[in-house]
């Protein structure tokens, strides 16, 4: 097969497995189609700050091994780039933080874990904020992350990394990790899907903590089938973690459940801060979407003060 016919920054978690599946793509063909990317991009980009083709091309090369013997994982022969505060065994994790205060991880994170045994092919760790306080994306310590599309905008933060490796074609998904919009804010900025899924759905064991109670593994990706995809890999209990929990949440899809979806809407975007050109955009979306949106309830924040509320997150953390 020819790798370079592949444009992986058309490619999601879903099409690529079905490519795969039929044998129009081979696990090497996709990692090596993202390792050309991030070859080409990332030293303008600044999305990885660990990236090991060796390692990548070992891993494709197992998946297509796996792939011949009939022996898949779910996820097995895609490539999926990790926030730098979670430990992938043998490697350091930084946390945004100076190289030098880094330690070598003993054993990957849960999370890792569980992609490892799908069968992803870790592309490496990917840039962030210092110790995840922020939003921007931009770090003292390492070169900047520059947004995909606009190289002079921001991609936002702080999983800033691993919205633009996603983004840019680098990478089919990431683990990222949100506490108080850390995946959900690269993500509006870059033109993503963001996942923060319940409290406790996913395991936090081995992703460096900023609040417990408030951390969560998160998920980016293209495409909310493939958020959903990840979701089911990454999601368990697990004794290790103290807000692991034992009942599952379900994910509901309009496509797959009609009825189910219920969407919480704000009335008065306005008091939000939130400019009426958005306001715009946001009403045409609804009007897109329709019935598809399910369940709609209006949700009153008028007496909600956000600030307050984001200044008290910060402080947990601190």
């Amino acid at each position: 097969m020819n790798h370079g016919a592949v444009d992986a920054t058309r490619f999601g978690v879903c099409q690529t497995l079905a490519a795969l599946a039929s044998g129009n793509l081979g696990p090497v063909d996709v990692a090596e189609a993202c390792l050309q990317r991030a070859h080409r991009l990332n030293p303008q980009l600044g999305a990885f700050v660990d990236l090991r083709p060796v390692l990548v091309r070992e891993q494709a090369q197992a998946s297509a091994h796996r792939r011949r013997e009939h022996v898949l994982g779910r996820l097995d022969g895609v490539p999926i780039a990790i926030k730098d505060c979670f430990d992938i065994a043998g490697w350091p994790t930084r946390v945004g933080l100076p190289r030098a205060a880094a330690e070598m991880a003993a054993r990957d994170a849960a999370a890792v874990t569980r992609l490892r045994a799908a069968g992803a092919v870790l592309m490496g760790k990917t840039a962030m904020d210092e110790g995840a306080l922020g939003a921007h994306g931009q770090n003292p310590h390492y070169p900047p992350v520059r947004h995909p599309l606009k190289p002079t905008h921001t991609p936002g933060g702080s999983s800033s990394g691993a919205a633009v490796a996603v983004a840019s074609g680098m990478a089919l998904a990431a683990l990222g990790a949100d506490g108080l919009g850390s995946v959900r804010i690269p993500a509006s900025y870059c033109g993503l899907v963001a996942l923060k899924p319940t409290h406790g759905e996913i395991s936090c064991v081995g992703m460096a903590p900023s609040a417990r109670r408030l951390d969560c593994v998160g998920i980016l990706a293209r495409e909310v089938r493939d958020a959903v995809v990840m979701l089911q890999v990454l999601a368990g209990y697990d004794a290790e973690d103290a807000f692991s929990r034992k009942r599952r949440v379900a994910f509901a899809l309009p496509d797959l459940e009609p009825g189910r979806l219920r969407i919480g809407l704000l009335p008065d975007l306005a008091a939000l801060g939130v400019g009426a050109d958005m306001q715009q955009v946001f009403a045409r979306t609804l009007d897109t979407l329709g019935e598809l949106l399910g369940q709609r309830h209006r949700v009153d924040c008028a007496d909600w003060d956000f600030a307050r509320a984001r200044r008290a997150g910060l402080l947990l953390m601190e």
